[in-house]
């Protein structure tokens, strides 16, 4: 079940790393499960601290975590925080291990999570080696906001040139879509914040940056040939400020292995609470089973084209939702232009398209296939019946 990754911690895999090698050290190599709170640093028990690369030094208290400001603070880890912290800071555990299973090092099992046969790998491969350097290429290219961000550069930019961070965008498509709600017009929150999309795109442009498929243009690497160690002092930096890169590699991706599966196509809208957004939050939590279900409608059906080797147009789509609008349609005079606009998420989900006017038609062409298994995580059996109905001719 592949998330989207909203906090910037997660942007150092070499932090990652010392993580799988504790979860391998306390639950082997056979994948014995685990829960969030198991990997939380604990000062009375086997913790990150043993198998951390970056630690800091201090007279009095011995070594600690470079991220945390207090060398005493319970909280040990930033990529953990404490089982002596307040439950406010487990949001920092959880986008972790969310990250962790984006890029193919753990797998989810109901509550808990096992390590993977590629997270073992990763954890027993030396850091500044060149079989850690393709791990790490190979596991960025699992997430599926990555594959959009590539696909997004391989469509405006060749290799050898140069690209703002400013330019990309990766959260939620934000259509513009009014109800009457409780006697008031609505206009609904289906779209990310600026500051949840700034922190995905710190992550995912840290992670191409360690996996060599961009470079900070003004920054110097060391003379190391991995990318990992060439820009290690700069991924691992508090802030990373840099907004011009250069773009190396464009990787060839046939499929997303950990797309954004259904329970994750929309954001966590409880956070809705200031500024006289109640209205808001409400009309948006109606609804969003609505909005989880054409979203996860235009990937499976994306998929479905991909998988025929053909196009789909937009009005096909349109015209499906409208087939089955108890589960689809929020309202049917906005629904064109929503969709127009909800189509932005297959970027995001790991299923990105060119697009086709073929006898003036708008169709869309993937260029990827995603793991459906994953995408279907969560989905009700009654949307996946009403989408398998439909099937295309190559």
């Amino acid at each position: 079940m592949a998330f989207l990754i909203n906090r910037t911690a997660a942007a150092r895999i070499e932090c990652l790393h010392a993580l799988a090698k504790l979860i391998v050290a306390k639950y082997g190599t056979y994948g014995q499960s685990f829960n969030l709170k198991d990997v939380k640093f604990d000062r009375d028990d086997v913790n990150i601290h043993s198998f951390c690369s970056l630690l800091k030094e201090d007279e009095i208290v011995g070594h600690y975590c470079r991220f945390k400001e207090n060398p005493l603070d319970d909280a040990g880890c930033s990529i953990t925080n404490g089982v002596l912290s307040d439950s406010t800071k487990s949001k920092e555990v959880s986008n972790t291990i969310n990250a962790m299973h984006a890029l193919g090092f753990v797998e989810r099992v109901g509550r808990n999570i096992k390590i993977t046969s590629f997270g073992v790998k990763f954890s027993k491969t030396n850091y500044d080696s060149e079989e850690m350097h393709l791990i790490i290429k190979k596991a960025v290219q699992n997430y599926g906001p990555v594959v959009g961000v590539l696909s997004w550069l391989e469509r405006n930019y060749k290799i050898g040139e140069k690209f703002s961070t400013n330019e990309i965008r990766v959260g939620y498509p934000e259509p513009s879509e009014h109800v009457n709600h409780n006697g008031e017009v609505v206009l609904l929150s289906a779209g990310s914040t600026q500051d949840t999309n700034t922190r995905t795109r710190s992550c995912i442009i840290a992670w191409l940056t360690t996996a060599g498929f961009i470079k900070p243009v003004n920054i110097t690497p060391s003379g190391s040939p991995y990318p990992q160690i060439a820009y290690r002092n700069y991924i691992n930096s508090e802030h990373r400020m840099e907004q011009v890169y250069e773009i190396i590699e464009l990787p060839s991706i046939e499929r997303t292995e950990h797309p954004l599966s259904y329970d994750n196509l929309t954001k966590m809208n409880f956070c809705l609470r200031e500024n006289g957004m109640m209205s808001v939050r409400e009309a948006t939590r109606f609804y969003e089973e609505k909005i989880k279900n054409r979203r996860f409608a235009i990937l499976y059906l994306l998929n479905l084209a991909y998988e025929s080797e053909t196009t789909i147009a937009v009005d096909q789509i349109i015209d499906i939702m409208r087939e089955s609008p108890n589960l689809f349609v929020i309202s049917d005079t906005e629904l064109e232009d929503t969709i127009n606009t909800e189509i932005e998420i297959a970027f995001m989900a790991g299923i990105p398209y060119v697009i086709r006017y073929i006898n003036e038609h708008c169709r869309l062409q993937p260029i990827r296939g995603l793991n459906i298994d994953e995408l279907k995580e969560g989905a009700p059996k009654k949307l996946i019946d009403t989408l398998q109905n439909y099937s295309f001719n190559g």
